[in-house]
Order: structure tokens, then sequence, then C-alpha cells
């Protein structure tokens, strides 16, 4: 369950009762998760009113060709999580003890292949990734198999992508803006036509200049107007 981008584990664990998702003590004395719950949770996530969906859409994979990505998370954790960007680093967030995410994997015809999981264990319970629990499931919340194992629990082969998110962000790369509800570009207005080009009025009546098609008969005060002589005596006799 190796990611590279944001297209990663994503978490889960159990929402309703954020207590039943981990046990006070192993035998070793580090604090436990409870598998089952964390399993019985996923079988209602969608129908229980306990979990929301972070997704308004699906998003591409970034590992599987053709694949896309819905996120639904327990209701109480889904505002911190919401800051969580995978391309910002530094939320500065971190998840509450229960917290419970879900991430649908769909195949290029849209059909659910799988869930990916990961949830909030107590403090302590993994701290090289944040106290996560891991896992992968079918559709209806069955474990998958590898190797005779069940892909639950701290799945070292999920710890590689999250470690380099870091602390910052509580090991999670949240989901893409652009797949986030209400993210769609909004219609933009037309915009305003431009004004026409002045248009030349060409020669003016009036404006003592004739210029064709003026003519005397059509502008006489602009073509048939005689200035007066000069008149340089002032009287006669000298001066």
């Amino acid at each position: 369950m190796k990611r590279r981008s944001v297209d990663v584990a994503l978490a889960v664990c159990a929402a309703a009762i954020p207590s039943a998702c981990t046990s006070p003590s192993s035998p070793s004395g580090g604090p436990v998760v409870d598998d089952a719950a964390f399993m019985l949770s996923v079988q209602t996530y969608r129908d229980s009113g306990d979990f929301t969906e972070i997704t308004g859409k699906g998003y591409p994979s970034a590992v599987a060709s053709g694949a896309a990505i819905r996120v639904w998370i327990s209701a109480f954790a889904a505002t911190p999580y919401r800051v969580v960007d995978p391309d910002v680093a530094g939320s500065g967030v971190r998840l509450p003890e229960g917290s419970l995410i879900i991430r649908e994997v769909y195949d290029g015809a849209g059909a659910l292949k799988k869930l990916t999981l990961m949830g909030k264990g107590a403090r302590g319970y993994n701290p090289a990734v944040g106290d996560y629990w891991f896992g992968v499931t079918a559709p209806d919340g069955t474990p998958q198999v590898e190797n005779g194992a069940e892909l639950t629990g701290k799945l070292e082969q999920c710890f590689g992508c999250h470690q380099a998110r870091g602390e910052v962000d509580d090991f999670l790369f949240g989901v893409p803006a652009a797949a986030r509800p209400g993210t769609d570009p909004q219609p933009q207005p037309d915009p305003e036509p431009s004004p026409p080009p002045p248009v030349d009025p060409g020669p003016v009546c009036g404006d003592f200049a004739c210029e064709a098609p003026e003519s005397c008969d059509l502008c006489p005060s602009d073509c048939c107007y005689v200035p007066p002589p000069d008149d340089d005596d002032h009287g006669g006799g000298d001066d």
C-alpha cells in the first residue's frame, strides 16, 4: 500500500464510539487498537450518519491508472481534517483519538474495488507514524489477505509515504482542493464589449475650413467666405 502522492492510504477508526478503537494497553504495557471495532465501523459508514464525505467528487489516483478516490471521515474529525491540504505543508493539525477516515478506490468503470483505511490510535500505539492503524478491505469491509495475513494493523508498507508528510500535518495528505464540495470554478459573466472606435465625422460645415466634398453651395460659411483685405491706410496723411 505504498503511496507517493495524495493518493495514499487514508484513515478509518470507529466513528460512533471512538473509545472502542483502543483498549487500555497490550500485555507489554503499550496501547492497542481493537481491529474488530474498526471493521465493524466500516460496515455502516455510509448509512450511520457518523461519517462525513470530504470529497464532492472523485479525484484521480496517482498510482492506479484510471482509478478514482473518494474520502469519508468520522463527523467529529471532519473540521480539522479539512485543514490538511496535500499541496500546502504545515497545517499543524492532529486528529483526535478515534478519528476514522475511509478511502474508497474506484476502477475506471466506476466500480468500487476496495477501501484503504487508517485510524487514529491512542498516543504511543504507533509513534513512528502518528499512532495510526492501517487497513485494506474489500468494499464490504472484509480485510484483504496477503501472504496469509490480514492487511490490518501496523502495516509498515504504509509508513514511508506518511512519514515523509511528517508530524506537522499529522502524517496526513488530506484531499485536493479541486475534489472538495463547492470548489468548482464559478461561471464568470461575459466581459463587457469594447466600445466602438470613434467615427470620423468628416468635413464639418462651420469650421471655416473648406474640405471636399464641401462647396460654396453646400457650405458657404466655409467655402464662400472671403476675408476683407488688410487695410494699412489709417486715414491717410503722414504718420
